[in-house]
């Protein structure tokens, strides 16, 4: 029989159970201990011992591994899927849209799009995360994840971060990586951006290390950006991009390679020792991108991705607005999509 036992801990407020306590408690906690937002009735993970004991995942050692059942056979020319027509564009030669799949014992997965647009105070913030079609086709998870909060002291925190694609559980540790620097950011007043991701790497790793899975097979890149009155502050690791956007053109914030070489990481999360954030000090933006490698490389090569996109975020919009823009179709461009659009409203601006 599979091992089932229940968690110790279960998820609270901020009351007890801060984020820098379950961060920093990680350093002490014996393997068998639970991180703090640990939730009651998960499995709790195998120890090396067990997992290198052990005949095939979720099955004892002592009873017959599993035979997986052979593939079912699918008219793939059969995938008429109806679709909402569009007005994004299609650049270059294109294929039609995959038919999508997810492989068995898929884990750690969430929707293949995920779309947001909030008001919080002076600021507004439009998120939207598209599986690649890279994904779809394999049928592997997106690996994206994007999270933010507006902090007690009145700065926004925005969290975004990109697993690795050679990595079979990164997406755990992009989304950890969010939670973290959004916990922290909640419980702990004053953190800057390059100390946010510091913590939310710590955090990410700390609930991989839960979920029996090492720093590596979770390693992600990732960004903070920190706004407030004092303006807007950027850190990052890896290869997400910020971009503002004024007038309708796209001015890059952060450096890339000399080559002009995207999508070529040099420094990943969580690293021992951890990784030196680059950092940016924006200023007064008025409209703040952030995306993930996949949409930055169109961004950066394609004019009509850029018009497409400009006008598209032009003014706070919902969240079908959000989807749609990243619905354009490029040759080539096959990566997860993620972008954050973060806006400035205190000036009267209302959305549209």
């Amino acid at each position: 029989m599979s091992r089932l036992t229940p968690f110790l801990g279960r998820r609270g407020g901020h009351g007890s159970d801060t984020a820098t306590e379950a961060v920093v408690a990680a350093d002490s906690q014996s393997p068998q201990d639970p991180p703090a937002d640990a939730v009651v009735g998960e499995p709790a993970p195998a120890t090396p011992a067990e997992e290198a004991d052990r005949d095939d995942p979720g099955t004892a050692h002592d009873e017959p591994a599993s035979v997986a059942a052979p593939p079912v056979a699918v008219d793939t020319d059969r995938w008429p899927a109806h679709r909402v027509p569009t007005a994004a564009p299609e650049i270059g030669r294109v294929l039609p849209p995959p038919r999508p799949t997810l492989g068995r014992a898929t884990v750690f997965r969430r929707p293949m799009l995920s779309l947001d647009s909030v008001f919080l105070e002076g600021y507004h913030v439009a998120a939207g995360s598209l599986s690649g079609t890279g994904h779809q086709i394999a049928g592997t998870p997106c690996q994206d994840s994007v999270d933010f909060v507006l902090a007690p002291d009145g700065r926004l925190i925005v969290a975004i971060a990109d697993g690795l694609g050679s990595r079979d559980f990164s997406q755990v540790g992009a989304r950890g990586f969010g939670e973290g620097v959004v916990r922290a950011a909640v419980e702990r007043d004053g953190l800057g951006a390059a100390e946010l991701i510091a913590l939310g790497a710590r955090y990410a790793e700390a609930q991989a290390q839960w979920y029996g899975l090492t720093a590596e097979r979770i390693s992600f890149v990732g960004a903070v950006a920190v706004l407030g009155t004092a303006g807007c502050e950027i850190a990052r690791v890896g290869d997400v991009s910020a971009f503002s956007l004024e007038g309708g053109e796209f001015t890059e914030l952060l450096e890339n390679d000399a080559d002009g070489s995207v999508n070529v990481v040099h420094a990943a999360l969580p690293g021992s020792p951890p990784p030196e954030p680059e950092t940016c000090d924006a200023g007064a933006v008025t409209r703040l991108v952030l995306c993930t490698d996949g949409l930055a490389a169109d961004l950066r090569n394609s004019a009509g991705v850029r018009t497409w996109l400009a006008r598209a975020w032009e003014a706070p919009g919902d969240i079908y607005g959000m989807g749609e823009a990243l619905r354009f179709r490029r040759q080539g461009s096959h990566d997860d999509r993620t972008a954050v659009v973060i806006s400035t409203v205190g000036n009267g601006e209302t959305g549209r």
